[in-house]
């Protein structure tokens, strides 16, 4: 039985619940299942929604029609508002534009900049590449179309939380390495960028008893994956590229009860031994998913206002350079 005395009293609570009714059950679940239940219990759970405009959006992606959820904030202070593209977490497999929405309304009104949430392809219908594929082509549709919608296309950044972070910081080095300008900002929320060492840390600390397994990582792999050996691909696990310079600067959240605690805070070192500016914050009394909870656990709120704030400074010096 895994000690939760660390956690905060709604985190014990959300862990005890999950052990006897997770959505997380490929022996009992299909996919469809699962993201039903994903959405379901989250909703019941989540933090209450700011008062922001929204439009849905389909766009032209590689795999045909992409949706696209996208978010303004009630006050505008400019006729061209900087832009956050967002990239969901759910484990690729799980999560929606709708189980992400309290989400990116706050951090919207925190950043006081459009957020553009992006409903990428899911496996294990859809394999890798292909939701690193829409999120490139949403990057893209952004900085060719935000004039249409009272966005900046001078003035883009990124973000995602667990596989959605994964997803926005391969997202970044895709751009790097095909020649792209870079984003202004990345922020990343207890990202499965990739573990430099998974037999110790925090990938074996917390490897039973708080939601997240090791297992069931795995399994969500291999309905991502053509095979195994892809994971060692910066384009899965972005922590294994050789080369972190000229990425944009990083904000990264990670929580302390979390089996992606250490790969989150490595990828954030190297960004700065690299020479990207990165801050690293750690949750300490929450597990992965806690972003999701905001209905109960005050941190999401805090983790979502603070990379709001992040964006928004990140904006601005984009705003004085471009001047």
């Amino acid at each position: 039985m895994a000690d939760l005395s660390g956690l905060d009293g709604a985190s014990q609570e959300i862990v005890r619940h999950l052990e006897a009714h997770p959505f997380l059950d490929p022996l009992n679940m299909t996919p469809v299942q699962m993201r039903r239940a994903f959405d379901d219990y989250y909703a019941s759970i989540d933090m209450d929604r700011a008062p922001v405009k929204t439009q849905d959006k389909d766009i032209s992606g590689p795999g045909g029609k992409l949706s696209v959820r996208i978010y303004h904030p009630e006050v505008v202070r400019s006729s061209k508002l900087p832009v956050t593209v967002f990239c969901r977490g759910g484990g690729l497999v799980m999560g929606s534009l709708q189980s992400y929405d309290a989400i990116c309304r706050r951090i919207c009104q925190a950043s006081e900049a459009i957020v553009v949430a992006v409903d990428y392809r899911q496996p294990p219908e859809h394999k890798h590449p292909a939701a690193l594929d829409d999120c490139l082509a949403a990057v893209r549709w952004v900085r060719d179309n935000a004039t249409s919608f009272g966005g900046d296309p001078n003035r883009v950044a990124i973000a995602g939380d667990s596989g959605g972070g994964m997803l926005a910081a391969a997202t970044t080095q895709a751009m790097r390495d095909s020649g792209e300008a870079a984003l202004d900002f990345q922020f990343l929320v207890y990202p499965a960028v990739g573990s430099l060492d998974p037999t110790k840390g925090s990938m074996v600390e917390f490897a039973f008893g708080y939601v997240f397994t090791p297992d069931q990582l795995d399994w969500l792999y291999m309905q991502y994956l053509e095979g195994p050996e892809l994971r060692e691909s910066p384009e899965v696990s972005p922590n294994l590229a050789k080369n972190l310079s000229g990425l944009p600067p990083a904000l990264i959240v990670t929580a302390h009860y979390d089996i992606f605690c250490d790969e989150g805070e490595d990828y954030g070192r190297r960004l700065q031994s690299a020479g990207v500016p990165t801050q690293i914050r750690r949750f300490g009394e929450v597990i992965h998913g806690f972003l999701n909870m905001g209905g109960r656990v005050p941190a999401a709120a805090e983790a979502c206002d603070m990379g709001g704030k992040a964006l928004a400074k990140a904006f601005r010096k984009a705003g004085t350079s471009a001047s």
